[in-house]
């Protein structure tokens, strides 16, 4: 048993450093840039236009410090939606990122190694196929998408190092006006919550790509995208009620994050709560349970098994040579 997991560590440490660009390098460089120009700002508005008047609907303010007063005076509800809906913003980032880079991940997780004929070497250790390509599954599908969240918490909490001297230096409590409205510790479980639901609902979508990655001998992206959009005409043409590219776009569209857009009457996103006071978002525990039981996560994770295991087959038994 434990030589079976300390495969699986290499395996997934392996996808990481082979990786590393696109699952630590890119959070760390998005992160960077947020904070960064997040400080480049601050250092412009107060040393360059700190003499210039800028007037809004409600404010005057020709300072960093007048920043600070217009969230004291400030009703404390609109202040919490002020901070949480800039911690919120600072994760749109990084949910359309991963949605990128673990695409072409899983499109050349077995495309590249047969390209590159380092397939032939990777086949001559005792590991098996199987054990491969389950590990890709999990670095795509569950490392890279933790390597964003630790990201987006790093970021969050530096936006608050941020605001917190800003008040200090403008003789301020930040303890009041930014750690009291703000909820960093909600938002971290929520997005940890949603990026869990949501692999678990890709994860038909993210086998498909294994299992073209393990078809295609040249134009991965094409294998991947070609037969979905042939499948959907050939319903259309032929007057089927499958609805393929409803369901199609229902199961990519409707993942948790970045894509779950239907916002209905009682203020509900997808297994989330709204709460328009605060402009945050609570886990719906009851909605995430609905979600993992449902029928239709089900059939994902049936049609799942079976891509993978056709990935499985071809990297097995394809002679490589």
């Amino acid at each position: 048993m434990n030589t079976h997991v300390h495969q699986y560590q290499a395996l997934v440490r392996r996808e990481f450093w082979e990786h590393r660009g696109a699952f630590f390098t890119t959070p760390v460089v998005i992160l960077t840039v947020i904070i960064g120009f997040t400080i480049l700002g601050l250092i412009w508005f107060y040393y360059i236009a700190g003499g210039t008047r800028i007037v809004t609907d409600e404010f005057t303010f020709t300072g960093v410090g007048d920043l600070v007063r217009m969230l004291e005076d400030t009703n404390p509800q609109d202040r919490a939606m002020a901070i949480n809906g800039m911690l919120y913003g600072s994760t749109v980032v990084f949910n359309i990122a991963l949605l990128f880079y673990v695409f072409f991940y899983f499109l050349g997780s077995l495309y590249d190694d047969r390209k590159d004929k380092s397939v032939l070497f990777w086949k001559s250790l005792p590991v098996s196929d199987t054990k491969t390509v389950l590990s890709k599954w999990f670095s795509g599908a569950v490392t890279a998408p933790m390597l964003a969240w630790v990201g987006i918490v790093v970021t969050q909490l530096g936006l608050l190092v941020i605001m917190t001297v800003i008040a200090w230096t403008s003789g301020a409590s930040a303890s009041n006006l930014i750690w009291g409205p703000a909820e960093p510790l909600q938002i971290a479980w929520t997005m940890l919550v949603a990026y869990i639901v949501q692999s678990l609902w890709w994860a038909p979508f993210h086998a498909w790509l294994l299992l073209a990655s393990a078809f295609a001998r040249r134009a991965a992206f094409l294998w991947a995208t070609v037969p979905l959009v042939l499948v959907g005409f050939a319903e259309a043409y032929l007057n089927y009620s499958w609805n393929f590219f409803r369901l199609l776009a229902e199961r990519i569209g409707g993942g948790v994050i970045p894509l779950q857009l239907d916002l209905d009457e009682d203020v509900h996103i997808g297994i989330m709560n709204l709460d328009p006071e605060r402009a945050t978002l609570s886990v719906d525990m009851g909605a995430v349970t609905d979600l993992l039981t449902s029928v239709e996560m089900l059939w994902g994770w049936v049609v799942a098994a079976v891509f993978i295991s056709a990935a499985i087959w071809l990297r097995r038994y394809r002679d490589e040579t």
